[in-house]
C-alpha cells in the first residue's frame, strides 16, 4: 500500500499491473482502487481461471498472454486465407469483450464457487445479509455501482432459496433475503452497512456523481467541503477518502491535498466550469441516466 501511495497512484489516471503472483495481483488491484476509485486498470492474468475475479474486483481490462498469442496467430492465418482484416479484428475484439470465454475450459457451478472462495481468502471478505427493508432491494448492480460509490466489490449473491450467483453481472437485481459476498477494506464494509440501510443514498434519476481529487493549488484546501459545496453549488458530498481510507460522514472535515471526495447532485450543464475553478482540475459529470443507457 505504501509503495502505491509513494508512486502517486492516487493522482494517476491509468495503471497496468503485471505482477507474477496471483495473490499480489489481487491485493495490488484492490489497494490501487482504494487510493483512486476512478483509476483505469489494465491487469495481466497469469492464469485463465483468474480472469473473472480480476474483472469483479474492478479491473477495466484483463489481458491473458497465452490467449492473446492464440488470437494473434489465428488473425495471421485468417488473413492469409483471405478473410477481411476488419472482420477478423471485430471477431477478436468480441472474444476479448467476452473475457476469452470461447477459449476457456468450461467449469461447473460448483467448481466456480470453490475457486471463488479460494481466491478471496487473501482478501478482506464478508458475507453480508441484506436488510429486509433495504432500499437496495429491486435495484440492479449497475444502478447501485457499489464499487465506485463505496469501494466494495460484490463477488457473489446467495439467494434466499440457496441459489448462488458467482460473479453477478450488472443486470442482476438484488432480492429480499439475499446474502452478499463482498470484498473491501473495513471502512468500506462499514459504508456498505450504511448504504444498505439507506444512510448513504443512491444517486437516482438524472443525478450525477464523481470522485474528484483535491489538488495542490485548489482554493478549498483547509475548508469544510461539505458546507462549501452544498451552499454554493447545491452538490452533496457523499464520502471522502484520505490515505486510501473511506469516510461516509464528511461533515466538519478540513480538506488536505490528495483527499478524494465523492460529489453527488442534480448538476446543471454550467456547473463543470465552476467546479473546475473550485477544484483546480477538469470536472466531468457522470450522470446515472447516461450510465444506464
Amino acid at each position: 500500500f505504501h509503495v502505491l501511495e509513494t508512486a502517486g497512484v492516487n493522482y494517476a489516471k491509468a495503471m497496468a499491473i503485471a505482477l507474477p503472483d496471483p495473490t499480489s495481483i489481487r491485493l495490488c488491484l484492490k489497494r490501487a482502487l482504494e487510493l483512486s476509485p476512478e483509476l483505469d486498470l489494465v491487469v495481466r492474468a497469469t492464469q485463465d481461471k483468474n480472469i473473472e475475479v480480476l474483472y469483479q474486483l474492478g479491473a477495466k481490462e484483463v489481458v491473458q498472454p497465452e490467449f492473446e498469442a492464440s488470437l494473434e496467430m489465428a488473425s495471421h492465418l485468417l488473413m492469409d486465407v483471405g478473410l477481411g482484416k476488419e472482420l477478423i479484428e471485430q471477431k477478436m475484439q468480441q472474444i476479448r469483450q467476452d473475457h476469452y470465454l470461447d477459449l476457456r475450459p468450461e467449469w461447473s457451478a460448483a467448481q466456480v464457487s470453490q475457486h471463488l472462495q479460494k481466491v478471496t481468502q487473501d482478501l478482506n471478505r464478508r458475507w453480508y445479509d441484506l436488510p429486509v427493508n433495504s432500499p437496495l432491494i429491486g435495484m440492479t448492480l449497475e444502478e447501485l455501482d457499489m464499487r465506485r460509490l463505496i469501494g466494495v466489490s460484490l463477488m457473489a449473491i446467495r439467494r434466499a432459496d440457496g441459489t448462488e450467483i458467482d460473479y453477478p453481472h450488472n443486470g442482476t437485481r438484488l432480492e429480499s433475503g439475499d446474502r452478499l459476498l463482498v470484498v473491501g477494506a473495513d471502512e468500506e464494509l462499514t459504508a456498505l452497512v450504511d448504504f444498505a440501510q439507506g444512510s448513504i443514498a443512491v444517486p437516482g434519476g438524472a443525478s450525477a456523481f464523481q470522485w474528484v481529487t483535491v489538488q495542490v493549488n485548489s482554493p478549498i484546501l483547509g475548508n469544510n467541503l461539505a458546507d462549501l459545496i452544498y451552499k454554493d453549488y447545491g452538490i452533496k458530498v457523499q464520502a471522502i477518502r484520505r490515505d486510501g481510507k473511506l469516510s461516509g460522514n464528511p461533515t466538519n472535515v478540513d480538506l488536505k491535498v490528495g483527499d478524494q471526495v465523492l460529489l453527488c447532485g442534480n448538476l446543471p450543464q454550467h456547473y463543470p466550469e465552476q467546479m473546475e475553478k473550485l477544484l483546480d482540475k477538469p470536472f466531468a459529470i457522470q450522470a446515472l441516466s447516461d450510465v444506464h443507457e
